[in-house]
């Protein structure tokens, strides 16, 4: 009965803008007969068993309730697309593993346990990291989540950006990015290629003063202003980095259909690719563009 109960409240979560009136209804109860009546009315239209959930929910402190969720987890029973209630600083460690483990031996690990990867802070879990590959490949290469998942919750990672090769950063120029998912790709690459500049010039006893340098580093400035960042292969082909851009036709027909839904008003904000489009139209000609729009 427990264990229907705390499923009961799972669901009702989601509609706990109901749940208060409800429970303050119900309080002001003092008949059991009224209290029991209540209840099935209220169960025929929200469902069996949602008011005896609403209360033991009630009783619970938030800590007993992450708890109890986890445990239900494990035992198969709470759905993997309702994990996001389970606020994992309230459960312990060994019951974290226990979690981790049971997503392990999984026959088949889906996209909504993903969530519990993304919630719960890096724990050791060597049955799972065992099946890296299979839950990565539930994510698209040019998804920067894909990489923050294999770089934070499979080792013990923080910044996953500066943890990425440089063919996964190029990978993830191919996404939907905005404005801040950019901006931060970019500083990595480029990053990556002052590193690389350096270590060419110094390999090969020439000056690294900031004047020679810029000089240098110029042509790859220039290409990561250009549109989809055209030259930079070339521009950094002597030096110990693989840049070499993945296939842009996706992106550049998702682009141009959402201009054209711009310029139609059938969407009205760009923020969620506004990075995406720095990148297909370049430094100025994106400045250019998006004047009309202001």
């Amino acid at each position: 009965m427990k264990t229907k109960i705390l499923l009961t409240m799972v669901a009702m979560v989601t509609i706990n803008a109901f749940a208060e009136p409800l429970l303050v209804q119900r309080a002001a109860l003092t008949d059991q007969a009224e209290v029991k009546t209540f209840d099935a009315e209220q169960d025929k239209q929200l469902g069996d068993g949602v008011m005896g959930g609403l209360v033991a929910a009630k009783a619970l402190t938030p800590a007993a309730e992450s708890v109890a969720m986890a445990d239900l987890y494990v035992e198969g029973t709470l759905k993997p697309e309702v994990n996001y209630l389970i606020m994992w600083d309230k459960v312990p460690d060994e019951k974290k593993l226990a979690v981790l483990n049971h997503l392990a031996a999984s026959p088949v690990i889906t996209a909504d346990e993903i969530g519990i990867l993304n919630r719960m802070p890096y724990m050791e879990c060597p049955a799972l990291k065992a099946r890296q590959d299979e839950i990565l490949a539930l994510m698209p290469e040019q998804s920067l989540h894909r990489y923050e998942i294999k770089y934070t919750k499979f080792s013990h990672g923080t910044d996953y950006l500066s943890d990425m090769t440089p063919q996964e950063l190029m990978k993830c120029t191919a996404g939907i990015r905005s404005a801040p998912d950019y901006d931060g790709l970019r500083k990595e690459v480029l990053a990556r290629c002052i590193g690389a500049m350096t270590r060419s010039r110094r390999a090969a006893k020439l000056p690294n003063d900031a004047t020679s340098f810029d000089t240098a580093m110029a042509p790859v400035l220039a290409a990561l202003n250009a549109p989809l960042w055209e030259g930079l292969r070339a521009a950094t082909s002597e030096l110990d980095i693989d840049l070499t851009a993945p296939d842009y036709t996706k992106l550049t027909e998702t682009l141009t259909k959402r201009c054209s839904e711009l310029d139609e008003r059938k969407i009205t904000d760009a923020t969620s690719f506004a990075g995406s489009l720095m990148f297909w139209k370049g430094t100025e000609e994106y400045k250019s563009w998006a004047q009309q729009y202001k």
